[in-house]
């Protein structure tokens, strides 16, 4: 009885011995121990033993990969990634612990997306949220714009930027109104340079009438005009800028010039009269 339990022991002992995890511990704390003593050494010595684990490190990795392909699997232990856990049958096994190899918080089986980490780096997208919602405007308007590469680019601009929101949470309600509420700033925006334009054209015809030296300038107003009305267009309002529309405006443009020479002009009475009165005072 007493021999069948000491050999029982011994063939344990020998197993643990012939492990394979069990001599990679036995290496690692051998390679331990010689790296205190080579950093108490002197520089000299400890650049020549250095070279001897360089040549030894890699006659073991040679070593490794040969005896690993010949058993038929792949090694991935590493004395600092994995760990002791007690299995489904009971016993304690290994557990590796091998981080992914691209670090990412993004779950593409998710709606909702806080941050973006890539090569380390986190990248709070919620700060640059109200940025691109303005950026979302901007694009949805350029579009519109009659030059075919600007709208082109401009509507691959929308539909990341749609895309990206809608991960980050946002709702497409709320897409839908911002490039509603993009569209009406700019038809807003159209219609008071179209004002300005307007108006423009015929302060400086009054003033500076239909001469040579002027149609320049009234060239350049109209071709300003010429380029509101296509935008007008583009934005969906293909009818607004028509010649009754036109005209109203221009006629709105110059009473209000008239308008402001009348207020010049009393001015300039009140200012006379006062100096007048001073001097003759």
């Amino acid at each position: 009885m007493t021999q069948q339990v000491g050999a029982n022991e011994s063939d344990q002992v020998s197993q643990i011995l012939g492990n394979e995890y069990y001599q990679k511990l036995q290496r690692d704390m051998k390679d331990r121990r010689v790296a205190q003593t080579v950093a108490r050494q002197d520089p000299g010595e400890r650049d020549v033993v250095e070279n001897q684990q360089r040549v030894v490190a890699v006659a073991k990795s040679a070593a490794g990969e040969s005896s690993a392909s010949k058993l038929g699997f792949n090694d991935s232990v590493s004395i600092r990634s994995f760990r002791w856990e007690r299995g489904h049958s009971g016993d304690f096994e290994l557990s590796s612990q091998v981080e992914p190899s691209l670090p990412t918080t993004v779950d593409i089986k998710s709606r909702h997306v806080d941050s973006v980490g890539a090569i380390g780096y986190k990248i709070d997208l919620n700060d640059k949220l109200g940025q691109m919602k303005q950026s979302l405007m901007q694009s949805v308007v350029q579009s519109r714009s009659s030059n075919f590469f600007v709208a082109k680019y401009a509507e691959f601009k929308v539909g990341m930027l749609v895309r990206l929101l809608g991960l980050l949470g946002v709702e497409p309600q709320e897409l839908g109104a911002l490039q509603m509420k993009a569209i009406e700033d700019a038809i807003a925006e159209n219609v008071q340079l179209m004002e300005e334009n307007i108006y423009s054209m015929e302060l400086t015809e009054l003033v500076y009438g239909n001469g040579k030296k002027n149609r320049r300038n009234l060239k350049m107003f109209k071709e300003i005009q010429r380029q509101l009305m296509g935008q007008m267009s583009s934005l969906g309002q293909k009818e607004y800028w028509n010649e009754r529309r036109v005209f109203e405006e221009q006629v709105r443009q110059v009473r209000r010039i008239k308008e402001e020479f009348q207020k010049e002009r009393e001015n300039l009475m009140y200012q006379y009269e006062f100096y007048f009165k001073s001097l003759n005072g």
